[in-house]
């Protein structure tokens, strides 16, 4: 398995430090987050739920079923209070208390937070805990989480980010390649943990190629549709926007000229991003506005959408 040593130490120091912890670990689709998680906690007393698409009550309803059977404990409050006043390590070590794709939850009820808060605060487990809030969305955690947990947010000891390895990480990640291998993988594949663990040195950057990528049924061959998928909000209009993009149109101003200097048209030309505030003369920029967990307006959807049929 490739992944960020670096991390790892960096966990590690973390977990030796005394007292309660709170740290958000995050990284993008296929940075291995996961085999991260379970190298580091291979040889401690820990808890770990992934969290599900779905519903305050059926999460809830999920996360009480691993408690119950990683404990062998009753519950009957139902409440993430509860939860987490259930949880132990059985003897003086550290407790890490690890919560995947927390986002799915935050989102959506505000008490997870509170409780994490109580945990965090030895007000539901009294022994030492490390807490690990952990993400594969990328967006969601540099651009969201701060207005989504609002105070709680700066509670939180430190976010460490999952980068993707760099060049010589690769090189070493590949021993039967010469140099120049490794260079040309490098370009193709970055420094992607995922996409390296799926990658053959025994054979060359061909046939990788053509397994990985090309293959229908390849590892790689949907993953750039995978990840914008699990990154934007309006999928649908951003990849309209790319196709206009390539076909030659990226500023906003050439949609204004297509409605003439209308009221419409000038208030287009000086399109708002819904998630952002700031006024966007340039395509590339609202794109990155599409990122947001917030919905574009209505108008801004039928502006859009007006435009892309007339072309």
């Amino acid at each position: 398995m490739v992944a960020k040593t670096s991390i790892l130490k960096e966990l590690e120091t973390i977990y030796e430090k005394s007292g309660n912890q709170l740290y958000v670990l995050y990284g993008r689709t296929d940075s291995e987050k996961e085999q991260l998680l379970k190298a580091f906690l291979s040889n401690k007393k820990y808890f770990y739920y992934r969290s599900r698409q779905a519903s305050e009550q059926e999460q809830r309803n999920q996360m009480e079923v691993e408690i119950r059977q990683k404990f062998s404990t009753n519950i009957t409050k139902h409440s993430y209070d509860e939860f987490f006043n259930r949880i132990k390590s059985g003897d003086a070590s550290k407790l890490v208390v690890v919560i995947d794709e927390f986002q799915l939850i935050a989102k959506k009820d505000a008490s997870f937070m509170e409780s994490i808060e109580k945990l965090r605060m030895k007000r539901l487990y009294p022994g030492p805990v490390l807490i690990l809030l952990c993400s594969s969305s990328v967006a969601w955690v540099e651009q969201e989480m701060p207005a989504t947990l609002g105070e709680q947010s700066k509670r939180i000891d430190g976010k460490i980010k999952i980068n993707p390895l760099n060049f010589l990480e690769v090189v070493r990640a590949f021993p039967q390649y010469q140099v120049s291998d490794c260079i040309r993988t490098y370009g193709v594949i970055g420094g992607v943990a995922g996409y390296i663990n799926h990658w053959d040195q025994r054979v060359d950057l061909k046939t990788n190629i053509c397994r990985n990528i090309l293959n229908r049924n390849g590892y790689m061959h949907r993953a750039a549709e995978q990840l914008i998928a699990a990154e934007l909000r309006e999928l649908s209009v951003y990849e309209t926007i790319l196709y206009y993009i390539a076909s030659g149109y990226d500023k906003l101003n050439e949609l204004a000229e297509e409605k003439g200097e209308t009221e419409a048209a000038k208030s287009a030309h000086t399109f708002r991003s819904s998630a952002s505030g700031y006024t966007v003369p340039d395509m590339d920029i609202l794109v990155s506005a599409l990122t947001s967990d917030q919905k574009l307006t209505e108008e801004e959807k039928e502006y859009l959408l007006e435009y892309i049929k007339k072309k």
